[in-house]
């Protein structure tokens, strides 16, 4: 990355994307928050990644073509090329950022079961403008391609429902991660590994590859959260040996209590399975997480 920014060598993707935007996805230190903020370049060449190396079918669409164009426009441009037969599809992702308002969220469109949602990793308790906006501009798209809005479900997430930033310029970050989610391009990560993982993104934008979200280092006697595919396991890694981690598993005794059972339950997995930790377990006779919620928002997200 210091070879790219400095120009030692050339940046060999988007030549819309700029020495500031790849900054932007560096800056771990800086002071303003504005620094870390990532652009619209950065966020739609990834986005286009994002689509171009899933296997579901559908195309992003640009934030200039959905903030900026009227909403006969932003539909013409839904109609033309390939993007002709929106009912065929089975998502459209659309980044959204008015500018006055410099927040991302991600406007997910599911024409087959005739949903749209916003998913904001800053969400309110409550409608938020912005989001009743974005659905407002895509209803009336949705009109102008001559769908019944009437037969679709528009709705917006809640705080309990995904993941949420705790600072004020990660948003970017956020929407790219819930895409990959929602295309099967990797599991949500804590925003702890953020910095590790905008690296990889600069990487992958000059590239034209998109990195795979590195896996967690596993360490042997910590506790994990596994996906079982329907459900979710806390485990102690008790070994790891050629990407495999054999776990020993602690069963629900209660809503927010686990222990291990009188006959271990023990089991090995890829650790392309373990999606959280390592967890802090607290003991009390019986054990408990801490972060179980967060845990249970982040298996939903990649569900």
């Amino acid at each position: 990355m210091e070879a790219l920014l400095s120009k030692l060598i050339d940046f060999k993707g988007s030549s819309l994307i700029g020495p500031d935007d790849l900054k932007s996805l560096t800056n771990v230190d800086a002071l303003q928050s504005q620094d870390k903020w990532l652009s619209n370049f950065v966020i739609d060449d990834y986005m286009n990644l994002i689509q171009s190396f899933s296997d579901i079918k559908g195309r992003a669409v640009s934030w200039e073509k959905f903030e900026k164009s009227t909403s006969h426009a932003v539909a013409k441009h839904l109609q033309d090329g390939e993007m002709s037969a929106l009912s065929t599809c089975d998502l459209k992702i659309i980044p959204c950022n008015k500018p006055h308002i410099e927040h991302w969220c991600l406007l997910v469109v599911l024409p087959k079961s005739k949903i749209a949602a916003v998913l904001d990793s800053k969400a309110e308790g409550f409608l938020k403008p912005s989001a009743q906006n974005v659905m407002d501009k895509i209803g009336a798209v949705l009109e102008e391609l001559d769908f019944n809005v009437g037969d679709w479900t528009f709705a917006c997430n809640t705080k309990e429902e995904l993941p949420q930033q705790t600072n004020d310029f990660d948003c970017g970050v956020y929407i790219c991660l819930y895409s990959r989610c929602l295309t099967g391009l990797g599991p949500m990560i804590k925003e702890s590994c953020f910095p590790e993982f905008k690296l990889g993104m600069a990487y992958s934008l000059h590239r034209r590859i998109l990195q795979k979200i590195p896996e967690p280092n596993i360490t042997a006697d910590q506790f994990y959260a596994v996906d079982y595919l329907t459900n979710y396991y806390i485990g102690r890694a008790m070994s790891v040996e050629n990407q495999m981690v054999t776990f020993r598993y602690l069963h629900r005794v209660g809503a927010f209590k686990f222990d291990f059972p009188r006959r271990a339950d023990i089991d090995t997995k890829p650790i392309s399975s373990v999606f959280f930790g390592p967890l802090t377990i607290e003991s009390t006779g019986s054990f408990s997480v801490p972060m179980q919620k967060d845990i249970e928002k982040i298996f939903k997200s990649i569900k």
